[in-house]
């Protein structure tokens, strides 16, 4: 995994410039027939990737929104859409949102899951193997050979003598997905008898995940099953959520008494109301914009400082900010995500995201808000005006 360095100007410029594509934008690539427009900036995007003068990464965000709805009306716009993200970003990708703080920012191997997820690895698939092999009486009769399996050295050499025993098409291993390429390349059994290293068997394991095509897919075939492993990929960040609704929702609230309080202040004013009316209106007033701090709303937050950094609470603060003031951007409901993918922003040089919540973040002044492109049709002048700047031809 990738992190940028930080040496100087020359080091920035050695590298390829990194941008972060908006869900909408993969949507858009993958419309059929391509509106003319937006087959040019493809376009420009894929030969600026292919001569390495940047690089786009998918991220947990771009494939969590793939798989909202994953009932079969949508199945094949989800995997053609996931198509697109490979097409444009292949296995570059961006790290979980929780990872981004400790320096895990980037990787070219398509790492976008939490490291928790890293327990998917080939001996938990040897495991699972061993646990429906070694019980399954009639693949081996012989209970002698059955407990045999258990030793290193007598496996090698049973399955030496018998490779049928490693035959996955025959081994049910629970809803551990496989790629159709593990199976029949018999990765399984080439590691079991040390033919083929841990490494080079992970990496054609992780290919159901790290592949968006394939991952998408898994995520449909396995829908509804309980205990899948996309379920648990998910599971890490429903404490995240949580507590970032709990955040959106008192910012919600405030910007409902404020309207509240405005209506009041003005029925109290036309009503010509008494004088110490209106005074006590001032002085409850005063109280409500005192507890509605934007910071103070995120106070005793700590768990979102240690996820999130210093930048993730610049993004909340200036949402909350936004919520709160009567002429603000209403909520939608897909603010939650919005602001997820705005933790990018300082991980790559230029930042595509939905354009009213792009614009809010110029117009609260977040930091790096000159990285955001809040329309599609303005990236291509983007990435040229900052390859000059860089001296990138």
């Amino acid at each position: 995994m990738g992190t940028r360095s930080s040496k100087g100007r020359a080091t920035l410029e050695a590298l390829p410039l990194r941008v972060y594509l908006d869900t909408s934008d993969y949507a858009a690539f993958s419309a059929d027939p391509l509106p003319e427009g937006i087959r040019r900036i493809k376009e420009f995007l894929l030969s600026q990737v292919s001569s390495s003068r940047i690089e786009i990464g998918f991220s947990w965000a771009i494939l969590n929104e793939l798989i909202q709805d994953f009932d079969e009306e949508h199945r094949q716009n989800r995997v053609k859409r996931a198509a697109t993200v490979k097409e444009i970003c292949g296995t570059c990708a961006f790290c979980y949102p929780t990872e981004l703080n400790d320096g895990r920012t980037f990787s070219r191997d398509g790492y976008w899951f939490p490291r928790e997820a890293m327990a998917f690895n080939i001996q938990a698939v040897e495991k699972a193997w061993m646990k429906a092999v070694g019980s399954n009486k009639i693949l081996i009769p012989n209970r002698s050979q059955r407990n045999a399996l258990k030793n290193v050295k007598h496996r090698r050499k049973a399955l030496q003598q018998h490779p049928n025993l490693a035959d996955l098409t025959r081994a049910d291993l629970g809803l551990i997905p496989l790629t159709d390429e593990f199976v029949n390349g018999q990765y399984l059994y080439r590691f079991m008898i040390g033919e083929m290293s841990a490494e080079v068997a992970n990496r054609e394991l992780l290919k159901i995940v790290t592949d968006p095509v394939l991952y998408i897919v898994s995520w449909f075939d396995m829908a509804g099953k309980s205990n899948t492993f996309t379920k648990d990929m998910q599971v890490h960040f429903h404490r995240i959520e949580e507590d970032l609704q709990k955040v959106i929702h008192a910012s919600n609230e405030a910007r409902r008494s404020l309207k509240e309080m405005k209506r009041l202040e003005r029925d109290l004013y036309r009503l010509s109301a008494p004088a110490e009316v209106i005074v006590n209106h001032k002085h409850a007033k005063s109280k409500l914009e005192r507890s509605i701090d934007v910071r103070n709303a995120l106070k005793g937050r700590e768990k979102l400082h240690e996820l999130f950094g210093a930048f993730g609470l610049e993004v909340m603060a200036a949402y909350l900010n936004e919520r709160v003031d009567p002429n603000g951007m209403k909520a939608r409901s897909s603010d939650l995500v919005d602001i997820i993918h705005a933790l990018y922003i300082p991980h790559c040089d230029l930042w595509r995201g939905d354009s009213t919540f792009s614009n809010m973040l110029i117009k609260r002044s977040v930091p790096y808000s000159d990285r955001v492109v809040a329309r599609l049709s303005e990236l291509p002048a983007r990435i040229e005006a900052l390859k000059e700047a860089r001296g990138i031809s």
